[in-house]
């Protein structure tokens, strides 16, 4: 007899009760609760129960469960600390009891849930059998606190090593680590809506894109850190579509070829504000040449920036064009540069030098994700404009720094993801990332 002890609903009584009145449907929430690491598929999906043939609840029947549950509501699944090793070997590609994990348009256009007991002991490891996670067009995933770890996505569909994600996805306070694409967007490959919120993208590989590859409607990244990443074109992350980079860090990436940092494609528009992208390295290998060690921007691109920071990038061989910056930005706010060779700034007015040596390591500042702190006499530091301030996509003023530090700590805002004499609050996510 199976238990049905993974399984529970929960509808509001008096919220029900109205609904019920006047013929609506009530809402309702489900809760599955994972009890094994185990990768086995879940025997009955049509009985609202997550049950496999060894009497556990696994997160692959969780998801097969909530694939098939119909019901207006968020399916939630609790997934508890350990690791879990995909061990199913693809039959299918696009199919859920093997392979990767596959997220699908639910049934009742419910909005899935996976919460981890925190990113530095809930791993999900694809056990380079396949890639790791996988969402459909129509769905809508949110994952807290779950490192993504160890996927490879080869041909016949090499994207998004780690997680491919064509619904609506939200991370939050996750990493996406050791991933590795043949393609495209070793970290992640999203072409529907992201939103990345205190997360690591670190240590990922890819052709294109090694962090991420966004041919997104809309990608959000803030108070993110994309770093370590590798490629042979866009080492840290390639902008397809449309980004908003806010609160965040792109620092350590290495391209081959061009973008070591930050690639914005012929049509992308990108809005960045208060960002950091230091240290990235183009030509890394030192043989095929490339632009753009921070940032390569095409010509018939929109990268606008307010408030940013790019310095000490360059190139790890041939001398080219653009250590810091190559193609056009249009600087609608004050911004600093370590080196404008290369880089064609609309109002130039607003670009600025800054000494790289002003800015320190990547390190743990405080906060969920590592940062490059300002050191003292930076020029950084109290330089943002008084007209316009840090602000946000919505053109709000920023409340805090990447680190959750207020803003302002001084006469004005600072330059880049931190503000230099703002402490942080005390958090239990701080380095959940595990960064070292």
């Amino acid at each position: 007899m199976k238990s049905n002890h993974t399984f529970r609903q929960f509808t509001a009584v008096v919220l029900a009760t109205g609904m019920l009145s006047t013929g609506i449907a009530a809402r309702a929430d489900v809760l599955f609760n994972v009890n094994s690491v185990a990768d086995e598929v879940d025997d009955n999906t049509a009985d609202g129960n997550c049950h496999t043939s060894s009497n556990v609840c696994t997160l692959r029947a969780a998801i097969m469960q909530a694939n098939h549950t119909s019901i207006a509501g968020v399916i939630r699944i609790a997934l508890p600390a350990g690791t879990y090793f995909l061990t199913l070997p693809i039959a299918n590609p696009s199919g859920e009891a093997d392979g990767d994990l596959n997220v699908l348009a639910a049934a009742g256009e419910n909005r899935i849930s996976i919460t981890g007991g925190g990113a530095a002991s809930t791993i999900i490891n694809g056990n380079q059998l396949d890639g790791v996670l996988r969402t459909d067009v129509f769905s809508t995933l949110d994952i807290g606190g779950v490192t993504i770890r160890n996927g490879h996505r080869r041909l016949p569909f090499p994207f998004g090593g780690g997680i491919y994600g064509a619904g609506t996805l939200t991370l939050t306070d996750c990493i996406v680590e050791l991933n590795e694409a043949d393609d495209s967007g070793g970290g992640i490959y999203a072409t529907g809506m992201m939103m990345l919120i205190r997360t690591s993208v670190r240590s990922n590989i890819a052709t294109n894109g090694g962090g991420l590859y966004l041919s997104s409607v809309m990608t959000t990244i803030r108070d993110s850190t994309v770093y370590a990443n590798r490629a042979n074109f866009g080492g840290g992350l390639i902008n397809a579509q449309r980004m908003r980079l806010i609160d965040a860090t792109v620092s350590g990436n290495s391209a081959n070829d061009s973008g070591g940092g930050v690639v914005n494609t012929p049509g992308a528009e990108a809005f960045v504000s208060n960002a950091s992208i230091v240290a990235n390295t183009a030509d890394a290998d030192g043989m095929s040449g490339g632009d753009g060690g921070g940032l390569l921007s095409a010509y018939n691109a929109a990268f606008m920036m307010y408030h940013t920071l790019i310095a000490g990038n360059g190139f790890g061989g041939v001398i080219n064009a653009g250590p810091d910056c190559s193609g056009v930005v249009v600087a609608q706010a004050r911004s600093l540069f370590g080196n404008l060779s290369g880089c064609q700034i609309t109002n130039p007015q607003n670009a600025s030098g800054i000494t790289a040596s002003t800015v320190g390591p990547l390190q743990n500042n405080g906060g969920a994700t590592p940062t490059h702190a300002l050191l003292p006499g930076s020029e950084a530091i109290d330089a943002s404009d008084d007209a316009v301030g840090c602000i946000d996509n919505q053109l709000l003023a920023l409340p805090t720094d990447q680190r959750g530090a207020s803003r302002i700590a001084g006469a004005r805002c600072d330059i880049g993801a931190y503000e230099f004499g703002a402490i942080p609050p005390p958090t239990d996510r701080v380095f959940a990332s595990g960064f070292e």
